[in-house]
């Protein structure tokens, strides 16, 4: 676990430039424990209606990593493709726009007890750049025999592109039978490559610049882990998430250092204190949906923040970290 330490924050800037009443927040980063995406659906019927977005090619790979990869879990009962595909093509609509309720319907047609719906998006970069080097060469000079040839070390710039890949995917478990969304998670995978280029390049463009496409080795490189780390969805695993604590609770801050320093069972016992002895306080109940957070459960978290929402309604740390509650 790594704590980032950042005692005036931006959220605490903000409330001093806003006038909003509302504590100095402290920055927290940690691993955090998170459950699969369909935890309460093991070996029930799953059925992938793919992904929404404006690459249609790249849409359909992603998808086929992601099923094969699920079709290989044996803990997930995924149900045949090409029965989904099926089920889409007797719809009107167009592909990479798949609505919520289509994908229901579909789902209900093959039988599925929940569906699989992603949103997909690219961004391609390139920047140029030229790099200092060496070379050797011959060189020749007097000497008392004559001309002598002797190696030195030339300098020339090689240039360069460095190009880079970012694919952000978001997917979200729907539920057949009542169409509410029951689980979601999003995914960033960012991956470059650097290519020497024959020769320099007259005026080349000044920083990154976003471009069509890149070399497609690049992206398929970044295809194939942004669908493992999807399928990582489907397991227990752990994410960084960063959060801001509400500082000045209980004490001065003593659930606040145990955190910094890593024992979060005795900051958590702090706060379960805080908010016993005092129920209306909105930064106490911040820091408690924290610690429970970082332990894993989940529901409580969610309760604490919404409690903490409730007491605090303009308190921007506390809108902040629910906002980023899954």
């Amino acid at each position: 676990m790594r704590i980032r330490q950042n005692y005036f924050s931006f959220i605490g800037l903000l409330c001093f430039m806003t006038g909003i009443s509302c504590a100095v927040s402290q920055t927290v980063t940690f691993m955090m424990p998170r459950p699969p995406l369909v935890n309460l659906l093991e070996s029930r019927p799953i059925a992938s209606m793919g992904f929404n977005g404006d690459n249609l090619q790249l849409n359909s790979q992603l998808d086929f990593l992601l099923s094969r990869l699920l079709i290989a879990d044996s803990t997930i009962a995924l149900i045949d493709p090409v029965k989904v595909l099926q089920a889409l093509s007797g719809q009107a609509y167009m592909a990479g726009m798949i609505s919520d309720t289509l994908a229901v319907k579909a789902g209900r047609t093959v039988g599925a007890d929940a569906v699989l719906l992603g949103e997909f998006s690219t961004r391609f970069t390139e920047e140029y750049g030229e790099e200092k080097k060496f070379r050797t060469s011959e060189a020749f000079g007097p000497s008392s025999q004559g001309t002598q040839i002797r190696l030195a070390q030339v300098a020339y710039q090689e240039p360069f592109i460095n190009q880079v890949v970012t694919l952000t995917a978001v997917i979200q478990v729907l539920e057949v039978a009542t169409g509410r969304r029951i689980g979601s998670d999003r995914v960033v995978v960012v991956d470059s490559l650097h290519l020497v280029l024959p020769t320099i390049v007259e005026e080349p463009p000044d920083g990154p610049v976003e471009v069509p496409r890149v070399t497609p080795r690049l992206v398929d490189r970044a295809m194939v882990a942004l669908s493992r780390q999807l399928k990582e969805r489907f397991s227990w695993h752990s994410v960084r998430t960063t959060r801001y604590m509400a500082r000045k609770v209980m004490d001065g801050d003593i659930g606040l250092t145990a955190a910094l320093g890593g024992n979060w069972n005795k900051a958590r016992m702090i706060w379960e204190q805080a908010v016993r002895e005092n129920p209306d306080n909105a930064g106490a109940w911040n820091n408690l949906a924290i610690a429970y957070e970082q332990a894993g459960r989940q529901k409580e978290a969610q309760e604490a923040y919404n409690r903490a929402q409730r007491l605090g309604p303009d308190d921007p740390t506390i809108r902040q970290n629910r906002g980023g509650q899954r």
